[in-house]
């Protein structure tokens, strides 16, 4: 949540998604972690290593529900793509665990559009969406390849498609509203289309 103080300056208040409703912390791990990567042995980028296949691979490890939570990680990985998010690293995604003591995917968290304060790459991740043998062809095509691989259905992936294709006047509507200046609302808006007609193409 956006407010402003007295003065006008602007703070941003976000509640925490890993703390119980009696104030215990909830569990919870980052990708990077459940995949024992660190400093010391994966080096200085070591959550920017790989592809995000791997991350549903961890996740289908570690989640009993990973038919159910599998889709919710593909719906996330397409908005990141479509809205510039160009620092979705291994450690920006999360298991947090449930009150039945099982692991569920995070809610979502370090959304951004990166490209609009640095020059960064579209993925984070070094192969992006795939391994280099399977990442052929326009970027839905690889989200649809990334689907398959994952297990997730094709009903599934066409209704997370279609959101994310089916949404452009509302992103226009909220973009020109929001507290940017006139210029960065400009290139936000045309990232997003630029973006948009990225992931139109067959």
């Amino acid at each position: 949540m956006l407010i402003f103080f007295r003065n006008r300056s602007p703070a941003y208040i976000t509640k925490r998604f890993d703390v119980d409703e009696d104030d215990s912390k909830l569990a919870r791990e980052d990708f990077a972690s459940l995949a024992g990567r660190t400093p010391p042995t994966h080096g200085e980028h070591y959550k920017y290593l790989g592809n995000y296949l791997q991350l549903f691979q961890l996740m289908e490890k570690y989640v009993p529900a990973y038919p159910v939570e599998a889709p919710k990680l593909l719906k996330l990985l397409m908005f990141n793509y479509l809205f510039s998010n160009g620092d979705a690293h291994f450690k920006n995604f999360s298991l947090l665990e449930t009150p039945m003591g099982d692991y569920r995917l995070s809610p979502a968290y370090d959304l951004l559009n990166s490209r609009i304060h640095i020059k960064d790459k579209d993925f984070a991740l070094e192969d992006g969406l795939l391994p280099k043998n399977l990442a052929q062809g326009k970027i839905m095509q690889q989200f649809s390849v990334l689907a398959d691989q994952a297990g997730i259905s094709r009903a599934s992936f066409e209704t997370i498609r279609q959101l994310m294709l089916s949404q452009t006047d509302k992103v226009e509507e909220l973009t020109w509203a929001s507290y940017l200046d006139k210029t960065t609302k400009r290139n936000y808006w045309q990232l997003y289309q630029g973006r948009l007609q990225q992931l139109e193409r067959t």
